[in-house]
């Protein structure tokens, strides 16, 4: 009987590997205290970031998604901040990865608007590049650490701002046979 519990497990293990970053597969998760600092006129200062994602893997390497992005900026009393940023996510990995839980780094690329609130308010474009290294703990469930850099050009305003940032995320895998939403027949 333990010989049998042993392959089984065996061979989940292995179908795991194949499952989580595998084309059609949805990751879901959230960057977990994101620190993000501007530097340009007007927009030294720090800020703390949650922003949930969701993506599609459309092939074995490439994930299409978008976020959100919550947060306030520390350094000026108390200002909000709320975005959407769709992204594109190009992971790194061997077919030859003798481990049977995904770990490899990924380049990520960004375009969002982003809506700061409280003492002024203004609204913002956003470009940014940024790479991470993801490993997954569990067969569906990972821990990322990304380093960004961007450019934000706020819409009525000449002037824009470099933003450095740094966060630590989870992403949980559900495989291409579940089903976000499901309409009403």
């Amino acid at each position: 009987m333990k010989k049998l519990l042993a392959l089984c497990t065996f061979i989940f293990t292995v179908l795991a590997l194949q499952a989580q970053i595998k084309k059609g597969n949805k990751l879901v998760g959230a960057s977990l205290g994101s620190a993000n600092v501007a530097i340009g006129e007007g927009g030294a200062g720090l800020s703390l970031q949650v922003n949930p994602t969701a993506g599609i893997m459309v092939t074995d390497h490439w994930m299409a998604g978008a976020g959100v992005t919550l947060g306030t900026i520390v350094s000026d009393g108390f200002t909000g901040i709320v975005g959407v940023n769709p992204f594109a996510r190009y992971y790194f990995h061997s077919k030859n990865n003798n481990d049977s839980l995904y770990k490899g780094f990924f380049l990520q690329s960004g375009l969002g608007v982003i809506t700061v609130f409280g003492n002024v308010e203004q609204s913002s474009l956003n470009a940014g590049l940024g790479g991470g290294y993801c490993r997954f703990i569990t067969p569906n469930v990972g821990l990322e650490l990304t380093g960004t850099a961007g450019f934000s050009k706020i819409l009525d305003d000449y002037d824009g701002n470099i933003n450095i940032g740094f966060s630590f995320g989870l992403q949980i895998v559900l495989d291409k046979n579940v089903r976000l939403f499901r309409r009403k027949k």
